[in-house]
């Protein structure tokens, strides 16, 4: 899942089934790509900042339609 966060950040928070030590790769707006490493009890997540308002996507690179809308004012 993604959210907008106060100060003009979209975090994006992964729970898999993968086992710790993994990782995954997540894009904003189909760029700006950055690596989320799952830990012990298969979550991660990672941040974006100074992202400009307006509508973005974030995705799994691994998974092409696992995408999710965001709307950050």
């Amino acid at each position: 899942r993604a959210r907008c966060r106060p100060g003009s950040a979209i975090q994006a928070k992964l729970k898999s089934s993968l086992a710790e030590g993994r990782w995954m790769t997540v894009t904003l707006d189909g760029r700006d790509a950055k690596r989320i490493d799952i830990g012990g009890n298969g979550r991660g997540r990672v941040t974006w900042t100074d992202v400009t308002p307006g509508e973005h996507e974030v995705c799994l690179r691994e998974c092409p339609r696992r995408c999710r809308s965001i709307v950050c004012e």
